[in-house]
């Protein structure tokens, strides 16, 4: 699975150090900042040279540029003022790890900008009473005309200093109101988005939600929905923004129901929210410790499609393996389990800060999770190879009571048994609260029922899940599942073809990475990827897949009118040369987002597609 692979491959190369090429390679943008400000081409940055190339990176000008010549102080080269790519790459990764661990730096800037100056008054005061005393120690009158020219002097240097604040402070109305310009169209469809789902989600009952998505749909993409047919070139075609720098693995994405929000899971312990309509990091929570590390985009304000770097100085903490908004009503509450066998309920309300709503600690790691179609029910599993199902109370507060265990006892003679491995994936039947899937790496999905008991009511036998990546379809007739293998990575299985019995179920369609109908002669080697993490839309028409080997992840259109033709591959993402372990897609097909090993996040608006 991928948080095992993400562990093995840290291992593997812990104990190597790379070189300044593979420095290079991995960091390409810091590379390409590094070179065209070293004006000498010598392979050393000065300080002025290393402060415009991290400007560069960022994106802004508004960096922590004290905290930085900090930095740059303690690793410049011995005897000295220059730095090499190596010891510029350490010191980017540390100025970034301080602007994401600090979330009032800029206040700290300005009370040492303010020190600055008032040291720098009190130097000037002491200078010009020096100056004063040396024509009282030498005895020596002032005529009126020096006392005039001292006079012109001090108000010309005050009229500078008056100018250079004025300045500094145009330039920043001016910075202001080129962001305003360039998301002012942004934040109109959002705000036009999030009225629209408010007044259609005021009548509850799933009916009336899948109502107000197709609505939502609709209005997003007119008459052309129909005319998709073309492959989409990345680069001039889809609004894309990429996060890097969160250091280690997003092992996790899921969208909100109404898709304006993003929520991931990273290793480093850490639940991320992402504000989908503005393109814009909002918060950052970490997990374990029920604390808030980050706080909100207008106080951390960097452009999002800039923020870069590799390491983490925090503290280890338990990775995040899995997460999923409750559906219906309360839009802002998360649920989360982590490797060491913490559930969790998140609320993240827009206008305040997030507040952690319940806290289970557990004692085997967690893999899996699902809320029932109707938030009623709430599905947990992991390595104990069992499912524990909690009751879920709604209304004013969210809680979890009354924990069912399923799945965990020998289910008799002639009856299908519970998993022999760790559960990777669950899924919740959208038709019926009662009905669930599970997937895991024993190679077997099966099929729970409520109402019968305890044990699987059916079983299929030959996936080879990575991760989470199973998903069902909205009349629970289909079951969607990705595995992680070469041949016929995705297949799709009628649930109503499904035995008590435990045998091997052809799938009703099958399909290479490619899109090609698995088992036909493709004409030629064929690419290929391990996945890790598949999803599927909320109309089952656009599906999302990641995984290793390729390291790339890819938008796929399944045919509605005949299920058996291949899928459309809509777009392909590729990752920095690193595993891509995490793939979502909104209910309403508006937005997909992949996480990669090294901790970026890449979201892509779909509705040019």
């Amino acid at each position: 699975d991928s948080l095992k692979a993400f562990e093995l491959q840290r291992q593997r190369t812990r104990s190597q150090t790379q070189t300044m090429e593979e420095l290079r390679m991995v960091n390409p943008d810091w590379a390409v900042a590094f070179d065209r400000h070293d004006k000498d081409a010598d392979g050393f940055l000065n300080q002025q040279e290393s402060l415009g190339a991290f400007e560069k990176i960022v994106g802004s000008a508004d960096i922590p540029t004290r905290k930085f010549k900090d930095v740059f102080e303690q690793n410049r080269q011995v005897g000295s003022s220059a730095v090499n790519f190596r010891r510029f790459h350490t010191m980017v990764s540390n100025a970034l790890q301080y602007m994401i661990e600090t979330p009032h730096w800029q206040r700290i800037e300005k009370e040492k900008e303010k020190e600055e100056e008032a040291e720098k008054e009190r130097q000037s005061k002491d200078k010009r009473g020096e100056e004063a005393d040396v024509y009282a120690i030498l005895g020596i009158k002032k005529s009126q005309d020096l006392k005039e020219m001292e006079a012109r002097k001090e108000q010309a240097l005050e009229r500078s200093r008056s100018a250079t604040k004025c300045k500094a402070a145009g330039h920043a109305i001016i910075q202001a109101q080129r962001v305003v310009r360039r998301l002012s169209a942004a934040t109109l469809a959002s705000e036009m988005k999030r009225q629209q789902f408010k007044t259609s989600s005021a009548a509850a009952g799933a009916p009336i939600r899948r109502a107000c998505i197709a609505q939502r749909v609709l209005a997003a993409r007119g008459a052309a929905v129909e005319q998709r047919v073309r492959t989409i070139d990345m680069p001039t075609d889809i609004p894309e923004m990429k996060y890097c720098g969160f250091g280690t693995a997003c092992l996790a994405l899921r969208f909100s129901p109404d898709g304006a929000r993003l929520a991931g899971g990273f290793f480093d312990g850490c639940l991320r929210i992402f504000d989908v309509d503005r393109m814009s990091h909002a918060q950052t929570v970490n997990f374990g410790r029920s604390t808030l590390v980050s706080l909100t985009s207008e106080e951390i304000d960097l452009e999002p499609s800039k923020i870069h770097g590799r390491t983490s100085l925090r503290t280890p903490e338990a990775a995040v393996t899995n997460l999923r908004w409750l559906p219906l009503g309360r839009q802002s509450v998360l649920a989360a389990v982590d490797a060491a066998g913490t559930l969790a309920l998140w609320e993240f309300p827009k206008a305040r800060e997030p507040r952690n709503l319940l806290k289970l600690a557990g004692k085997s790691e967690l893999n899996a999770l699902a809320f029932s179609h109707d938030g009623s029910r709430l599905l947990v599993g992991g390595k104990d190879r069992a499912v524990k199902v909690y009751d879920v109370a709604s209304g004013m507060s969210v809680a979890v009571t009354d924990k069912q265990v399923v799945g965990a006892n020998w289910s008799g003679l002639g009856k299908i048994m519970g998993h022999t491995s760790k559960v990777l994936s669950l899924c919740s039947d959208p038709s019926c609260a009662e009905v669930f899937v599970s997937g895991g790496l024993d190679k077997q999905v099966l099929l729970w029922d409520f109402r019968t008991g305890t044990f699987p009511v059916a079983a299929i036998k030959g996936t080879e899940l990575g991760g989470d990546a199973l998903d069902l379809s909205r009349d629970g007739t289909t079951m969607f599942a990705a595995s992680h293998r070469v041949d016929s990575p995705l297949q799709f299985f009628d649930l109503r073809m499904m035995t008590p019995r435990f045998v091997e179920v052809t799938p009703s369609s099958a399909y290479q990475w490619g899109g090609n109908v698995a088992g036909g002669d493709n004409g030629g080697p064929r690419d290929s990827c391990m996945i890790f993490s598949a999803a599927w839309d909320a109309f089952n028409g656009t599906i999302v897949a990641a995984g290793e080997k390729e390291n790339m992840g890819q938008v796929f259109r399944r045919p509605q009118q005949d299920p058996l033709q291949p899928l459309e591959v809509v777009a392909t993402f590729r990752s920095n040369g690193c595993a891509l372990y995490s793939a979502a897609v909104s209910e309403d097909a508006r937005s997909a987002a992949f996480g990669g090993a090294d901790g970026s996040v890449q979201i892509s608006d779909l509705r040019h597609a």
